[in-house]
């Protein structure tokens, strides 16, 4: 029957979700019914047969599915040139995972409607994948999914030295990725929620953000690790911006594009009993709920947020 969901008894949660206490939801039987979410990214390679999302393909939860890097595609989920075709496919498991055979719990959104887009190559970084993420956005939108999940991020290392920005440029206002995204919550009334970037290490560039995690409307997400600190590779915000980035962090070892999807998850069940809330309200509740509500900073934002609060 497909109005059946997976059985969560004797669980185990995934390590950021145990840092963020999801068990407050999980108690309450709140899985993100009836809420549409939109995940931008790379590439969703064979995610019907993994074992980890198999549930949202069992009870018909991916609706639609749309190529705007190879509109020509005919597979959605076929042909794999590069390692990186499956990111989407792990993105989508930090928003709903759940591996019913090993009793593992990955993400919340499990009974979630999916609206999967590809925007770009994994061979090579060039400024049409901005494009390509406007239109995504725009297709969302159509489509009425307010939430969306974008794990991408621009900054430098384009593939054509030109097209690469400045630190500078950083600045939530420039990029074209980040006027769409600025577009989609102040005139659409969409909420997004972004990977911060992974360029922490990265001297160069100064470390910062990539957009379009530095568009202050967007909820920006960066990674901790067990201690709750700025694991090394995780992006810090700017210092010429009256606003704090990134918004929030959540345990990841590999990246901030597995941190957002948590936060995303915990934005579905929201949604799910509050459907009015607007983008600014959800990021003064995920705000309040950090860790460091208080006193927060450019490493780890407002800290991890807390289910229960």
């Amino acid at each position: 029957a497909l109005n059946e969901s997976p059985n969560l008894e004797g669980i185990y949660l995934s390590y950021p979700l145990h840092q963020i206490n999801a068990g407050a939801f999980i108690e309450k039987g709140w899985m993100g019914e009836g809420v549409d979410i939109g995940v931008i990214d790379g590439g969703f390679f064979d995610a019907p047969n993994d074992p980890n999302l198999r549930h949202l393909f069992d009870y018909k939860k991916v609706k639609n599915t749309k190529d705007f890097f190879s509109p020509q595609k005919v597979d959605f989920y076929g042909e794999k040139k590069s390692e990186g075709e499956i990111h989407g496919s792990l993105v989508t498991t930090a928003i709903a995972g759940f591996n019913s055979e090993k009793k593992q719990l990955f993400g919340l959104g499990l009974k979630s409607n999916f609206h999967l887009a590809r925007t770009e190559s994994s061979q090579r970084e060039s400024r049409i994948e901005e494009d390509n993420w406007i239109a995504a956005i725009e297709w969302l939108d159509s489509l009425g999914v307010r939430l969306a999940n974008s794990s991408l991020g621009y900054a430098t290392g384009f593939t054509n030295p030109a097209e690469s920005y400045k630190p500078e440029q950083m600045d939530g206002k420039t990029s074209l990725i980040g006027q769409g995204a600025r577009m989609a919550v102040n005139e659409k009334g969409m909420i997004l929620v972004v990977s911060a970037g992974n360029e922490g290490e990265n001297k160069v560039w100064g470390g910062i953000v990539s957009t379009p995690g530095d568009v202050e409307e967007v909820i920006s997400v960066g990674a901790n690790d067990s201690n709750g600190l700025k694991m090394a590779y995780s992006s810090k915000g700017v210092e010429n911006v009256d606003f704090i980035k990134p918004d929030l962090t959540v345990y990841s070892q590999f990246g901030t594009s597995l941190a957002a999807p948590i936060v995303t998850g915990i934005v579905a069940l929201m949604i799910e009993k509050n459907p009015k809330l607007k983008s600014s309200e959800v990021k003064e509740i995920l705000k309040f709920s950090g860790s460091l509500s208080s006193t927060p900073n450019n490493f780890v934002g407002y800290g991890f947020p807390d289910c229960e609060k």
